[in-house]
């Protein structure tokens, strides 16, 4: 029986026993029931075995030479990645001192031999159904932590990244309001255009809370149509190139007007006008930003338009750039103009590419500039 052979499908066991005939009568039967079994003719072997794959269940043989079942469930046990796998002994010994040392050592049953086959076949049946159990509640748990993560990061966002826009809107209106008439119209203009973008920037925060939270229940319509990207993105450049010559940015659109996309409309321009509004945040006064897409063939024959938002602003660091799509991480950085934001629009990119079945990634280098990139499988034809 090679480890080679198994197949992932199926339940494995290991039966650990240094007499080839009950490894041989075990083997017959717990694959006759379709089971996966491999097999090791001591502890020691075991432990090899055990470095090469891991099994769902253990029978475990307590007699044995060298190193005996107790001292190798306690290995076993010592190991992380292998201490949740149930540990059933097969022993002679029925001694309640033999019994209570089995379960100190981290076994979960015993059977007697000679055992009776439809006692050792529903006690394996029990503990792969406990274990099933187990990893299903502890997947759930992981899940939960993810979704409390999630959860912390919107309540951080509203109680912290809203109330900044709200008190540069109160502060400035009030100076405003309480020194009108001493202000030249300069003045009063440069402090209206300071409450008109902070209200802009509450206004994108709130629309971006709304959708992610929509996102999050399940709610938001996908309705992907056959677009023109072109289109698309013309006019998502159009829609934020005023805030791009106010800190006299380039943008560049270099789509093709032949590249049709397979979309939902409010979820690509979503996408875009995130990763435009980031490369416009981190981009300099006289910066260039480019938007270009192309169509490519994965290694799997299949089809994409490969997407593009390319920048020359301050880039990002190496140890930021994994953080970027992950909602537990506060990513909330200012821009070259002091500019605030949250960290949540990269992270509705992810979900709605991810929505269309695509991948987002980032490429960048401090001082350099970044080119994030984004995947729209092919289904057009």
């Amino acid at each position: 029986m090679k480890t080679s052979d198994i197949k992932n499908s199926k339940p494995l066991i290991l039966i650990v026993d240094d007499e080839q005939r009950n490894l041989q009568i075990l083997g017959t039967i717990l694959m006759e029931l379709n089971y996966n079994v491999v097999g090791a003719n001591d502890g020691k072997n075991a432990l090899k075995v055990l470095k090469q794959t891991i099994p769902d269940l253990i029978l475990l043989d307590i007699m044995m030479p060298n190193m005996d079942g107790y001292e190798t469930c306690m290995h076993i046990k010592n190991e992380e990645k292998l201490k949740e796998i149930p540990i059933i002994f097969l022993t002679a010994k029925v001694e309640p001192e033999d019994i209570i040392k089995g379960f100190d050592a981290g076994g979960v049953d015993y059977i007697t031999k000679p055992f009776n086959h439809a006692e050792l076949l529903a006690r394996i049946s029990t503990h792969l159904e406990l274990k099933k159990s187990r990893d299903a509640l502890k997947k759930a748990e992981h899940e939960l932590q993810i979704s409390n993560a999630s959860k912390d990061k919107f309540f951080t966002i509203i109680a912290h990244d809203l109330k900044s826009p709200f008190n540069a809107i109160l502060n400035f209106s009030e100076l405003l309001l309480t020194n009108f008439d001493k202000f030249n119209v300069e003045k009063q203009k440069e402090l209206i255009g300071f409450i008109h973008q902070s209200g802009l920037n509450t206004y994108k925060l709130l629309e971006n809370i709304l959708l992610w939270s929509s996102s999050q229940r399940g709610i938001i319509d996908f309705s992907p149509k056959l677009k023109s990207l072109y289109t698309i993105s013309k006019e998502t450049v159009e829609f934020l190139n005023h805030t791009a010559v106010a800190k006299t940015i380039t943008l560049k659109n270099e789509i093709s007007e032949d590249i049709y996309v397979m979309v939902d409309k409010e979820m690509l321009v979503t996408i875009l006008r995130n990763l435009l509004s980031n490369a416009i945040k981190f981009t300099s006064k006289g910066g260039i930003i480019t938007i270009n897409a192309n169509k490519i063939t994965n290694e799997n024959n299949q089809n994409y338009t490969e997407i593009s938002v390319n920048d020359n602003g301050v880039g990002i660091p190496k140890e930021k750039q994994s953080q970027l799509f992950q909602i537990g991480e506060s990513m909330s950085t200012k821009g070259t103009e002091n500019e605030g934001g949250t960290g949540l629009g990269l992270i509705l990119c992810k979900e709605f590419v991810e929505k269309h079945g695509g991948k987002i990634k980032v490429e960048s280098e401090e001082n350099k500039g970044s080119t994030f990139t984004f995947t729209i499988p092919d289904n057009s034809k």
